[in-house]
């Protein structure tokens, strides 16, 4: 009788599983907490593999932000296909916001949660990456076209991205109990409300 064949994993795949489960551990218990034996453990992935695609864990930390920031750029740049004027394109990235907050409640929380230059120190701010940095630019434009009000583009995008994340924080909390798709239109005009011309 033959013996069975062990299936053999794609690297891909493990080097996936780790950046899943590293990711949701840092969320979990924060990143100081977070050891390579606790990720071996969860990820089913071994130790040597792991180091094998990472020197140390703040490399995997690197490998995790700049993928999760990559991936949320990727997704804006498709909701943005065929959304030409301002706030068409503010809406865009709001919807976008509330999908991922109930699609992928791990990838938000990341975002929204971690301090990223706790543990790295060479990377900006979230709210400092291209995605943010694009809102901001964004707001600059419509000020300068006269779509939107305000003599601070910064605190305008402050103010319009605040109100979508803080509502997303307090549905995480339980504060709000409705969906967060039922109140994407509410959710879109207060934060727009702030800044419209």
């Amino acid at each position: 009788m033959e013996a069975p064949r062990l299936r053999k994993i794609d690297p891909q795949e493990k080097i996936q599983a780790v950046i899943t489960t590293a990711r949701r551990l840092f969320v979990e218990h924060g990143y100081h907490s977070v050891s390579i034996p606790m990720i071996v453990k969860e990820s089913r992935v071994s130790t040597g593999a792991i180091y094998h695609h990472f020197d140390n864990k703040e490399q995997l930390a690197r490998r995790i932000y700049d993928q999760t920031l990559s991936e949320f750029q990727e997704m804006l740049e498709q909701r943005l296909a065929g959304q030409g004027d301002v706030l068409s394109r503010l809406s865009a990235f709001g919807k976008l916001l509330v999908d991922v907050a109930q699609s992928d409640p791990e990838m938000m929380r990341y975002m929204l949660f971690l301090n990223h230059g706790e543990f790295l120190s060479s990377c900006p701010p979230i709210c400092s990456s291209t995605p943010f940095r694009w809102v901001q630019e964004t707001i600059r434009n419509g000020i300068a076209d006269g779509v939107l009000r305000s003599e601070h583009p910064f605190v305008a995008a402050a103010s319009f991205i605040g109100a979508i994340l803080r509502t997303i924080e307090l549905s995480y909390q339980g504060v709000i109990t409705e969906s967060l798709d039922t109140l994407i239109s509410p959710i879109l005009d207060h934060a727009l409300r702030f800044i419209r011309a």
